[in-house]
């Protein structure tokens, strides 16, 4: 797995505890007319396999359950994953920004 994405991954991790604390949900439009909410508990990492739990919700986002890093294209393929890393992180950054 590449470095990058681990670090993602941490950043993330890191960030959860302070997105929990925060009055709304982190929410974006991601090219869409109504926002997405994005709440989840955590990443986790097993093998080449990158599980984001999110807690499902008529308005979130819908994430895959499971990407593999090893797959190149496709439903749950790596760059599937970099884009979701991608969201979930500037939306935790502007959230937490406008909140403070």
């Amino acid at each position: 797995m590449k470095k990058a994405i681990i670090n993602r991954i941490n950043e993330i991790n890191a960030m959860i505890s302070d997105i929990k604390n925060l009055d709304q949900t982190p929410s974006t439009y991601d090219g869409g007319t109504w926002p997405y909410y994005i709440d989840i508990d955590g990443i986790d990492v097993k093998n080449q396999f990158v599980y984001i739990k999110e807690n499902k919700s008529r308005n979130g986002y819908g994430f895959e359950k499971r990407y593999n890093v090893n797959k190149k294209e496709g439903f749950g393929s790596s760059e599937e994953l970099k884009w979701a890393l991608s969201l979930i992180l500037k939306t935790f950054k502007k959230e937490i920004k406008k909140q403070s």
